[in-house]
């Protein structure tokens, strides 16, 4: 990992450079006309407030204003919003950092576009008694359906010096590991510190008990990269960057109206994913709702050393092999 990460260290000022020249080839992207009227962005999950600007956007005419129809859709299942970019059968897509840099290494021309849920939330909700990784030994944890997720759960084991294959029983839990850390089933699961832990908590403390232990993945060796980010072709882009630009700024005004008016979009969500009632998707937007934004203020901005690290622990870890060029998995370009 040392080794991997000073490779990635010493290309991060050349990438930045790159990155900044990019940008200038289509920072007058705006001021195109849209190439095309319709756009389809596919979101993460059923409505909650990370789509809470998309849909503002959209009820507020912003998409219309600058030339776009803009229809926002739920994946049937995980693993579609990153292949349905890449096929060009969406034109974005609400997707993984992990996931664009897999794809990258097929030869996937798929590229993030601009960062909307910028710190990484992932971590391990456990039973009171786990106090550490160490504390994992011998217990049953369920892991996320998703092959990064059980690769985070596995990253943390490692730090105890435990083997996840010998010492802990991961199961895999599917959208089930609420219900199944609630009965006792397994005595850890997956989740996102302000998703499944804040359920889980409330939970308890609705029935009594005593608050859920928490692990934080990326205090056990997993980098704190994006959480969630928009995705596009890059070759679809790069026809439309008109398009790809209106969108992005309709999208970031989006935001501010999400912001005005919170209580609207958030019955919105509970009418339209009854997962999570309308408190919880309360709490998930006043809880996220920064995440859209970069330090210095401005929206969808990344940085290369942030993709640097993100790719240095996938090679670490075995889910990727090849070490593409950082730059080429996202863009600053169509940035409004």
């Amino acid at each position: 990992m040392q080794a991997v990460n000073s490779a990635m260290k010493a290309s991060v000022l050349a990438i930045a450079a790159i990155a900044v020249l990019a940008q200038g080839a289509w920072a007058a992207g705006c001021d195109k006309a849209a190439e095309v009227s319709n756009i389809t962005i596919m979101g993460d999950w059923l409505p909650w407030s990370s789509q809470g600007p998309v849909m503002a956007a959209q009820a507020k005419g912003l998409y219309q204003a600058e030339g776009l129809t803009v229809k926002l859709i739920s994946p049937p299942n995980p693993a579609d919003p990153i292949k349905l970019v890449a096929r060009q059968k969406v034109e974005f897509s609400m997707t993984y950092p992990p996931d664009i840099i897999q794809a990258r290494e097929t030869g996937i021309p798929v590229q993030s576009v601009g960062a909307i849920l910028r710190s990484f939330p992932w971590g391990l909700i456990v039973t009171p008694d786990i106090k550490s990784p160490a504390d994992l030994k011998g217990k049953t944890i369920g892991a996320s359906s998703t092959q990064t997720g059980r690769f985070f759960l596995e990253t943390m084991i490692k730090s105890a010096g435990l083997d996840p294959k010998k010492d802990v029983t991961i199961v895999a839990q599917g959208y089930g590991g609420v219900q199944l850390f609630a009965a006792g089933k397994i005595q850890g699961t997956t989740g996102l510190g302000y998703g499944e832990l804040v359920t889980v908590q409330n939970a308890r403390k609705k029935a009594g008990k005593s608050a859920p232990g928490w692990l934080d993945f990326s205090d056990y060796g997993v980098p704190p990269f994006y959480f969630m980010v928009i995705a596009g072709n890059e070759d679809w882009m790069r026809n439309n960057p008109g398009a790809t630009c209106r969108f992005l700024r309709a999208t970031a005004k989006g935001w501010d109206e999400f912001k005005a008016n919170q209580d609207t979009y958030n019955q919105m969500f509970a009418k339209q994913n009854e997962v999570f009632p309308l408190a919880e998707h309360a709490g998930f937007t006043t809880r996220t709702l920064s995440e859209w934004k970069a330090p210095d203020g401005t929206m969808f901005k990344q940085s290369a050393a942030n993709w640097a690290y993100t790719q240095a622990w996938m090679l670490d870890v075995g889910l990727i092999s090849v070490g593409a060029a950082p730059d080429s998995f996202f863009t600053n370009a169509y940035l409004p």
